[in-house]
């Protein structure tokens, strides 16, 4: 015999497998419950030994919640020290200088040339081009700077979203909410 529950008023129904697909009245309400196939029933609680059967269940919930917490907190604990490495790196950078500023540096650099040296650079821009083969220093160090800050942000925001799964995993209000579900 199997214990089934009333859906209605929560009870405990007694069935046997030759009862499995059909309906039947539960004895404290009336309420007409459906006995699940032969497969599903087999899962329930026996009757005759309902203690250890919900002891089994237990334990084997709890191994399965240790273990998601392990590995969620372990995840966890890796991404928030990849964010704290990237925040340091990101920290010590420093960018004294940006396009703005050296745009204003350039033409106060140009107000006060000379005219020959403006010659110069006229004619060495006609011979070169005004592209540059690569970008100032200042951007470099700007792009590898909002480069640590992103990975920063990013192993942070995973760090921090397996801290609340793991958090979730925890919670004794889920589990019980399960065991009424099955």
């Amino acid at each position: 015999m199997y214990s089934l529950t009333c859906s209605h008023c929560q009870a405990s129904i007694s069935v046997s497998p030759a009862q499995a697909g059909d309906e039947v009245s539960c004895q404290a309400c009336g309420t007409a419950v459906r006995v699940p196939k032969l497969g599903e029933l087999r899962q329930l609680p026996r009757m005759d030994e309902p203690a250890a059967t919900e002891k089994t269940r237990d334990v084997s919930e709890a191994g399965g919640t240790s273990f998601g917490f392990v590995i969620l907190g372990s995840i966890a604990t890796i991404c928030l020290l990849v964010a704290s490495f990237c925040g340091i790196r990101w920290a010590m950078l420093s960018t004294p200088i940006t396009t703005t500023a050296h745009v204003e540096d350039l033409r106060s650099a140009y107000i006060v040339a000379k005219p020959a040296e403006l010659i110069r650079e006229w004619e060495s821009m006609e011979k070169y081009g005004v592209d540059i083969a690569t970008p100032y220093n200042y951007h470099r160090e700007a792009t590898e700077k909002r480069g640590w800050g992103n990975n920063a942000a990013i192993a942070g925001g995973i760090g921090g979203l397996c801290i609340l799964a793991a958090w979730g995993l925890t919670q004794p209000g889920r589990r019980s909410r399960s065991k009424v579900a099955t």
